[in-house]
């Protein structure tokens, strides 16, 4: 079997990126050969994946491999046109080459843009047609495709997650020698949109300064508006209590994880959200919104309220860890079992 697995591939270190990279690994160590095709026309060349420097190139490179009998897999957000215009071109050369194929779609906002989108939703509709498999992480992201007149059993629901190294190891010393010096020590893996509610996040920590003068945050993300979310910290005067760490490695986004006393997730929208996976799989309490499903063991939290998030967070501080109940293999062979 041979899988090419179309889409983003860190660096940058998000939600996709590093499935896309960790599923590749996932594969290859089952036997199956795997190539990725990054979809980031501006990712330096890589050994790690193959680049392309246009929509055309890339095209034509997924229609090449369907030909030499690859199975296809794109993973897109589905939170914007662009994604569901790549996923169409892709699914489409994929078939014209007589290859299989599978879509994955990961963005919790893919319901409310495509609400939104008369385009989007005459696109969906396309798409689904010509992929031989559409793969949501979330019930609620399916149930959204469904609506839009997806038949025909090929609808899956499958979280992002895969198994994690569950010692992995120290913290970058930059970020270890400001961490040694706070307590209790909270992380979060996150962009600067509006939907991952960085501000409540803030004031948050700034109300819980009052009672855990010592306490820290360690921000792990960036994106576009990284400058104002910097601004935003310097203003509310939380550069001791709030380390903006930027793009990290997966490897020390997991150590940082681990070394905390607490997850925290406030977004407004999600999708499966595979960071909250993780830190259960590592032993660590999460707190997060309830703006999507959550697995077993999360604290919820109402979406946009600081008032609650404070309270869920001096709560759980308190409580019990989790005790690593996603961390079972059952991930990794259900991501094989999607090609058999």
């Amino acid at each position: 079997m041979k899988v090419l697995l179309v889409g983003p591939c860190p660096p940058p270190h998000g939600g996709v990126s590093v499935h896309v990279a960790r599923a590749a690994e996932e594969l290859r160590g089952a036997g199956i050969d795997c190539r990725i095709l990054n979809t980031d026309r501006n990712a330096p060349p890589d050994p790690h994946y193959l680049s392309v420097r246009s929509r055309l190139e890339l095209v034509r490179s997924v229609l090449a491999h369907a030909q030499r009998g690859w199975t296809v897999h794109v993973h897109v957000c589905g939170h914007n046109l662009k994604a569901w215009i790549l996923a169409l071109g892709c699914g489409l050369a994929a078939r014209l080459g007589g290859g299989r194929s599978l879509l994955s779609l990961h963005s919790g906002m893919t319901g409310r843009f495509l609400r939104a989108s008369l385009p989007a939703r005459l696109l969906v509709r396309l798409v689904y047609r010509v992929y031989s498999r559409v793969v949501c992480v979330s019930a609620e992201i399916r149930d959204v495709i469904e609506r839009l007149g997806a038949r025909g059993g090929r609808l899956v629901v499958q979280p992002a997650f895969l198994p994690v190294d569950a010692s992995p190891g120290a913290p970058p010393l930059r970020l270890r020698n400001w961490m040694r010096l706070r307590g209790p020590l909270l992380s979060t893996a996150t962009g600067f949109g509006p939907e991952y509610g960085f501000e409540l996040l803030v004031e948050a920590v700034a109300r819980l300064r009052l009672s855990y003068p010592g306490i820290g945050l360690v921000v792990m993300g960036t994106g576009e508006r990284a400058a104002a979310a910097k601004d935003l910290v310097e203003r509310e005067r939380l550069t001791r209590s709030i380390f903006l760490a930027g793009d990290l490695p997966h490897h020390d986004c997991l150590s940082v994880m681990s070394c905390s006393a607490l997850f925290v997730r406030p977004s407004l929208a999600d999708g499966d959200a595979v960071s909250v996976r993780e830190a259960l799989a590592l032993g660590v309490r999460v707190v997060a919104s309830d703006a999507a499903e959550r697995p077993d063991g999360t604290t919820l939290c109402a979406a946009g309220s600081v008032d609650d998030l404070v309270a869920k967070i001096e709560e759980t501080l308190s409580g019990p860890p989790p005790h690593g109940a996603t961390a079972a293999p059952e991930a990794a062979r259900a991501l094989v079992e999607l090609y058999a």
